[in-house]
């Protein structure tokens, strides 16, 4: 029942409208796959003070339930600017940009883009020729069952 409790709680703050004036917050919607899914872009000030709202609504669980409540919605909204963060890298904003936009780090902005940047090939070539060879082998016995089951 507290997983209960505390989910709905997490998933209402994150669908709530932070309260933020335009300039603050940018919200967007799309339709993916028939689902509606919203976008919104908030400030360090909206995000903090939506996040604040989130964990005094923890103070009307059980006073056992409260901590765990709270750091569950400070998770949460680490989680989402981290996201908002990634996003505004995958769209080439400068670092500088994305300080003052979203309040992180300049550590943590370099940390995720070096998470994102294209890696290198770093599979073996030896591993290569070997997955190459064990495809080969598949295709030929899918070949010869096509032909067996076709008689």
């Amino acid at each position: 029942m507290v997983r209960i409790t505390l989910g709905v709680v997490v998933l209402v703050t994150l669908l709530a409208p932070a309260g933020a004036s335009a300039e603050e917050s940018t919200c967007r919607v799309e339709q993916r796959l028939g689902l509606r899914v919203i976008h919104c872009d908030e400030g360090p000030a909206a995000t903090d003070e939506a996040m604040a709202r989130a964990q005094a609504t923890c103070l009307d669980l059980a006073p056992e339930d409260q901590p765990s409540c709270t750091e569950a919605v400070a998770e949460s909204f680490a989680l989402r600017r981290e996201a908002m963060v990634r996003r505004a890298l995958r769209a080439g904003w400068a670092t500088d940009a994305i300080v003052s936009r979203y309040g992180s780090s300049p550590e943590a902005i370099e940390q995720l883009r070096a998470e994102l940047a294209p890696r290198g090939s770093e599979v073996d070539p030896e591993a290569r020729a070997r997955a190459a060879e064990e495809l080969q082998a598949i295709e030929q016995e899918l070949e010869a069952w096509r032909v067996e089951a076709s008689d």
